[in-house]
């Protein structure tokens, strides 16, 4: 079962955390497309709570020809929110 099951309930945080401890990683793009639009805020909140990230610039394919995407590679997690999902 995928973790993006109940993501109508989820606050932009979680969805960000949650997509790390999935996959490892997150793109601005991805964000974008789910309607994440502060997703560098939302890093350094993570950052604030211990979380270590890497950073890298893949390239991908868009309409308007190859571009480079933003994204943080999760090295460390660290303290978790508990918000409106988490029991």
């Amino acid at each position: 079962m995928s973790i993006f099951q109940n993501i109508n309930n989820m606050t932009q945080r979680e969805f960000v955390e949650m997509n790390l401890l999935e996959h490892g990683y997150i793109d601005r793009n991805f964000c974008l497309q789910n309607y994440i639009t502060r997703l560098g805020a939302i890093i350094g909140i993570l950052k604030n709570d211990n979380w270590v990230f890497e950073t890298s610039r893949p390239k991908i394919s868009t309409p308007w020809g190859i571009r480079r995407d933003y994204r943080y590679i999760l090295v460390k997690e660290g303290l978790r929110y508990k918000g409106r999902t988490e029991k």
